[in-house]
């Protein structure tokens, strides 16, 4: 809890900005080829760095924002991954990086451990307690004495307090949903953002809701 306040201190300092990217298992991509299937991964991590962070309004001066980008433990090796840091530079010809005059500077890009990086561990905290909370896995209980664990307790204070500290940004603050605007500018100046990705084109399928996973159909007798 108290890393978290310094994290947070740190954004409200605008020292540092994050952004949570998910997407609920209930919307289910349709029209996918099998070369898309399988480049999963990389299509969305372009699509995050591109929009996410709203580096169109990240610079009001003349000068050129040069970009860095860490990623952790890509899951992509040789060809694949050569390809999909090719089209990271490609990201300096889009609409997006030009108008915020962002670029992507040469040898820019590489991979990095988290558990050596002192900023990616403090997102890994907070990553990890939005993933126990959208997933409910604060209503685990051990299945022999039906109760809750104290792991299982002390994540829940761990991810309330993160939610307090959020809301004292962002009063009205939302886990489930993608962080609401005022402005188009908004997706940039704010130093916490959540990004609830759905599929252009997809479907919905009710039996991966929550409701229906927290109560399952019993079958016909």
């Amino acid at each position: 809890m108290n890393l978290m306040d310094e994290l947070f201190a740190m954004i409200k300092e605008e020292m540092i900005k994050i952004r949570i990217f998910f997407h609920h298992n209930q919307y289910v991509p349709t029209g996918l080829t099998p070369i898309q299937r399988r480049q999963t991964y990389s299509r969305l991590y372009y699509q995050f760095i591109k929009y996410a962070f709203g580096f169109r309004y990240c610079n009001d001066s003349a000068k050129t924002v040069k970009l860095r980008l860490l990623i952790d433990d890509m899951p992509l090796k040789g060809e694949e991954r050569a390809e999909f840091v090719h089209y990271l530079y490609q990201l300096n010809t889009t609409q997006e990086f030009q108008q915020g005059k962002v670029c992507i500077i040469d040898d820019g890009i590489a991979e990095v451990d988290s558990k050596t990086h002192l900023p990616l561990q403090f997102m890994d905290v907070v990553l990890g307690s939005m993933c126990f909370k959208l997933n409910d896995k604060h209503k685990d209980k051990n299945p022999e004495t039906n109760k809750r664990g104290k792991r299982t307790i002390a994540k829940e204070k761990l991810y309330k307090h993160i939610n307090q500290l959020i809301r004292a940004l962002y009063p009205n603050f939302n886990i489930g949903v993608s962080t609401g605007i005022r402005k188009e500018s908004d997706r940039w100046s704010q130093g916490y953002r959540h990004w609830s990705f759905k599929p252009s084109d997809r479907e919905r399928d009710a039996s991966r809701t929550k409701k229906q996973q927290n109560n399952p159909a019993q079958p016909n007798e």
